[in-house]
């Protein structure tokens, strides 16, 4: 604690300091937003006010694809940033990635009659235009974004408009949270959090220092390990890729349903970052591949 007096050369504390919220650059980074002032004057409404439409600033999560039953992570993970424009209804943009690629955002928030914001929007890939739709809702007490995800398009045929109605089936689900990228993929499920939320808590906070403890070591086993699971991730890759693409390469042959699910929990757990190279040099390999008609 700074203390003044005669045994300490400050004086006095300065009170003009400048405001740590100006030095962000992309909105909210945090679940709780005090504006400045006595704590005296804040409220509860005031909170919830302000948590309600705070939709805007840095996401991380995982679209879940539901397949036989199951849910299995779709495309890794995926990171992005809001920015929010306008009132009831606001205007959403933003930028993104996932291993796949770029990432754009556009579409709409709208408050509903239970007072819960609903966002919708469309994220479009750089690459190849295409899309997916979310429609979900915004939580301020859990700091989360869930709802359900699509890549059919309407009756017209063409990519949606965020705020109008849906008409077809959902491909899955999603949650999205303010968990930093970086350690999004040890965040616990919602069935692991239902059952036991302490135990789920727990884990997340020790899995996640443990992995920043194992990266500032940098010890031979840990190069190992990583780079044992960029070597499969890259191998099941390149055999989803021959097997989306319709054409056997010597050597080769499709992947089965346990390559499909190691293949999945490889997605949820790659890091970010190292999942985008790791995929641009399976790619890079797949499209060197000599190929031959099936």
């Amino acid at each position: 604690m700074l203390e003044t007096g005669e045994d300490n050369d400050v004086d006095e504390i300065p009170q003009d300091l400048p405001d740590p919220q100006k030095a962000l650059k992309f909105g909210p980074q945090e679940p709780y937003y005090f504006p400045p002032g006595a704590p005296a004057e804040i409220d509860e409404a005031l909170l919830e006010e302000i948590h309600s439409s705070d939709v805007g600033g840095a996401w991380s999560g995982y679209l879940m694809d539901l397949r036989d039953g199951e849910y299995y992570p779709f495309e890794g993970l995926f990171r992005f940033s809001i920015k929010i424009s306008g009132d009831n209804p606001a205007t959403l943009g933003g930028n993104g990635e996932s291993y796949i690629g770029q990432l754009e955002l556009e579409g709409v928030t709208t408050t509903k009659e239970d007072g819960k914001p609903e966002v919708d929007f469309v994220v479009t890939y750089v690459t190849d235009g295409y899309w997916i739709r979310c429609i979900g809702i915004f939580d301020s007490a859990s700091m989360t974004i869930k709802g359900e995800w699509f890549t059919t398009a309407d009756d017209t045929g063409l990519k949606p408009t965020p705020g109008t109605p849906n008409t077809v089936e959902p491909r899955g689900r999603f949650t999205f949270s303010r968990t930093p990228a970086a350690v999004a993929r040890f965040k616990y499920s919602d069935e692991a959090f239902a059952e036991n939320a302490p135990k789920a808590r727990w884990s997340f906070a020790c899995n996640a220092i443990l992995e920043d403890v194992r990266r500032k070591r940098f010890t031979k086993e840990y190069v190992f390990k990583r780079l044992t699971k960029n070597r499969r991730f890259r191998e099941l890759m390149i055999k989803r890729k021959v097997r989306m693409e319709g054409f056997a390469s010597k050597g080769r042959v499709d992947y089965n349903e346990e390559e499909y699910e190691e293949l999945s929990e490889l997605e949820r757990s790659m890091p970010p970052g190292v999942d985008s190279f790791v995929y641009s040099l399976a790619r890079f390999i797949f499209l060197r591949l000599p190929r031959f008609s099936k």
